[in-house]
């Protein structure tokens, strides 16, 4: 309801995230638009950083090599958190755009981006896995899901850098005894089920600190100021470790998490299930989080790689996520970003959201090429 002039400087959805972008841009490139995921590209080019620093404590990162929390249409920036997802995610276009392209088409882009591309995983490389914020941009730590992207982006990168040993930086992360994702944020001692299960995010008590699943340590939830054990915040964020291809997801680790979310993060909408964001969110009506559609891609997704991968026929809950993702739409088909549990309708927050769209065309293709589009390259 603002007039025209009134309060042109505030910020929201119609600003740039480099992470949504990637989203749309995978969604348009797979629905044939393969020059919409390249201005893309040239635009996250632009608005790389060359300067500047992070000052989270002790923790003072360069931010050359990384990308803006969002910014302004004109490049200009708004907020400006480390979220490191968000400066694998461009490497990982880079790759699903170079895929599709011919011999001499991957000449050009390798001499347009390389440079840009390098920053990025030299900056992973260097200052990951830790992130300033995880996914939903409000909890520093170890976070599953920002995880993935980033060390998706190092194990492609090595394809075109392999002095730079960036794959083996991603493989130690993923596979190091005794110091890997999974001693990092898989709890052996929580609160749910048998205790075994994914956090949402770990370390999130001190910037210095240790990255310890099994400790009670507090995290703070960002819209309501509540602080609450680590171990009671549980979100499906693990599945972009299958998503991404880097642990099997008929791993037990996932299974049981996976069985964790359920039992305790989703509802049965008369539309269809849905998940809530995480524990405790308190961003939406009432200072209540409500269901995100766009999960249900994640969750869909997912099925559809464990049938690719593991041959198990997992077709009913596949279809029954894809129905009930085109159910949380409104009249005019255009998806929330947050429905209502009793009715499975959408909430008074951002409708459309191009994300959830984008979630949307990535399942549908997903299921269409029998693969997590996702999850393609290799």
């Amino acid at each position: 309801n603002l007039k025209y002039g009134e309060n042109e400087n505030a910020g929201g959805y119609h600003l740039i995230w480099p992470r949504d972008l990637f989203h749309v841009s995978i969604a348009m490139l797979y629905a044939g638009d393969k020059g919409a995921a390249l201005r893309s590209l040239r635009y996250l080019k632009r608005i790389q950083y060359k300067k500047g620093y992070w000052y989270y404590g002790e923790r003072v990162i360069p931010k050359k090599g990384a990308w803006p929390q969002n910014v302004w249409t004109t490049g200009e920036e708004y907020w400006s958190g480390l979220q490191l997802d968000q400066v694998g995610y461009p490497v990982q276009l880079f790759f699903h755009v170079y895929e599709m392209s011919s011999s001499q088409e991957r000449k050009l882009l390798k001499e347009e981006f390389t440079g840009m591309l390098s920053l990025a995983l030299d900056f992973i490389k260097t200052y990951g896995p830790w992130s300033g914020q995880e996914r939903w941009e409000e909890n520093f730590g170890i976070s599953p899901s920002t995880f993935s992207a980033a060390t998706k982006a190092l194990i492609l990168g090595d394809k075109l850098f392999p002095g730079k040993d960036y794959k083996k930086t991603a493989m130690g992360w993923l596979e190091k005894p005794g110091d890997n994702i999974h001693t990092w944020t898989f709890t052996k001692n929580g609160i749910y089920g048998d205790g075994e299960y994914y956090l949402r995010v770990s370390g999130c008590d001190t910037y210095i600190g240790e990255w310890n699943p099994n400790r009670n340590t507090g995290c703070t939830i960002a819209n309501s100021g509540q602080q609450v054990n680590q171990q009671r915040i549980l979100d499906q964020g693990f599945l972009k470790l299958s998503l991404f291809g880097l642990v099997d997801p008929s791993d037990w680790r996932i299974k049981k998490s996976l069985n964790v979310v359920n039992k305790n993060i989703r509802v049965e909408t008369p539309k269809g299930a849905g998940w809530y964001r995480y524990s405790y969110d308190a961003y939406g009506e009432e200072k209540r989080g409500r269901l995100w559609p766009l999960l249900s891609s994640e969750h869909g997704r997912y099925y559809v790689e464990l049938q690719r991968i593991a041959g198990k026929d997992v077709q009913h809950k596949i279809d029954e996520i894809f129905e009930s993702y085109l159910g949380f739409s409104n009249d005019g088909l255009m998806l929330p970003e947050q429905v209502f549990e009793d009715s499975g309708e959408g909430t008074g927050a951002a409708t459309p959201l191009a994300w959830s769209h984008a979630e949307y065309v990535k399942l549908l293709w997903s299921i269409d090429r029998k693969g997590n589009v996702t999850n393609l390259l290799k």
